[in-house]
């Protein structure tokens, strides 16, 4: 039994083509897409076995990817991080390059374009979403504190806030 409309309908293309065959549609009626479309099918056809996964499942599921990719790089983000010490100069030059290029592998798997504006887009989507999901919110502290310096808080800093 079909599943959705589509699948039960099928493509725009599959009914005008019915339409086309039954006589429904003239010949030379047929919409001026039908050709090029007959010419240069899909190279996919398309999928209804989508998964019922929802949007923050998806976003923790990419950041625990991202955390178990940190894992396998255990020893270069050591080395790195033994390099920069404390100071964020070092850690911007040695520890985010590996960091990022790690991130980019992962979110490439969730359809994000490879590259700045790929790791841009998923960065905003992180941030809204810690809003309103607190699991969401510890996984991207986790991430963070992959490459960001620790931060020693002092009590006259938290009371002046």
């Amino acid at each position: 039994m079909a599943q959705s409309r589509l699948e039960r309908i099928g493509t725009i293309f599959t009914r005008v083509q019915s339409l086309l065959k039954s006589g429904a549609v003239k010949w030379e009626d047929k919409p001026i897409w039908y050709d090029v479309y007959e010419a240069f099918p899909p190279k996919n056809e398309p999928r209804y076995d989508r998964t019922g996964v929802s949007g923050n499942e998806l976003w923790e599921k990419a950041l625990e990817d991202f955390n178990k990719e940190n894992t396998k790089n255990v020893q270069k983000l050591s080395e790195a991080k033994e390099s920069s010490g404390n100071e964020m100069m070092k850690m911007m030059q040695f520890i985010f390059p590996i960091v990022t290029q790690i991130q980019m592998d992962v979110i490439k798997k969730y359809g994000f374009s490879e590259g700045r504006e790929g790791t841009i887009q998923f960065a905003q989507f992180i941030r809204t979403l810690e809003r309103e999901d607190p699991e969401i919110a510890r996984l991207h502290n986790q991430v963070r504190s992959y490459f960001l310096p620790s931060v020693a808080s002092s009590p006259s800093a938290e009371a002046s806030l």
